[in-house]
């Protein structure tokens, strides 16, 4: 499973570039177009919304999956080792939790909004509003691969960069 998640991970970072780049050249053009020529792409302000929403989604799988999530640890490192993997488990136990109630008011949420299109584009809401539970559905692959290695004796990855 690691394997696998780290294979996506790799994809993952490859969109999540692609889409930033674009989101950078779109509102540069757009500010150019503005400010010099006094006109504008008349969508582009809709694509760079559902662009960056799923940017911020897909980066929170990534950034999960590095383990680079901000967290308060003083306490939980003053512990022995089985206390910090108790705690460690309850942690992603809980994340879980959220993330399982992400992925069902997400869908729900998602199907509801088909019939709602957007205003410019003319797409169903749900192309934007489907990056939530699809990422939590990723984040949650993060989540039994970390219990899973807890549940063997492993230690999650190491934390991010300490400030």
């Amino acid at each position: 499973m690691d394997t696998i998640l780290k294979w996506l991970n790799r994809r993952l970072e490859t969109v999540l570039c692609l889409f930033m780049a674009g989101l950078v050249a779109l509102a540069f053009i757009q500010v150019v177009l503005r400010y010099a020529f006094n006109t504008s792409f008349f969508w582009a302000e809709e694509v760079i919304l559902f662009a960056f929403t799923w940017v911020i989604f897909l980066a929170a799988t990534v950034n999960l999956e590095r383990g680079a999530h901000f967290g308060v640890d003083v306490l939980v490192n003053t512990l022995p080792r089985i206390g910090r993997r108790l705690i460690q488990g309850l942690m992603q136990l809980g994340i879980g939790a959220v993330l399982c109630v992400f992925v069902w008011v997400g869908f729900r949420f998602a199907v509801g909004a088909w019939v709602q299109e957007s205003d410019i584009l003319r797409v169903p809401k749900t192309v934007l509003y489907i990056s939530l539970p699809l990422a939590a559905c990723l984040m949650l692959l993060v989540v039994v691969r970390n219990l899973f290695s807890l549940v063997h004796g492993q230690s999650l990855k190491a934390e991010a960069e300490e400030l």
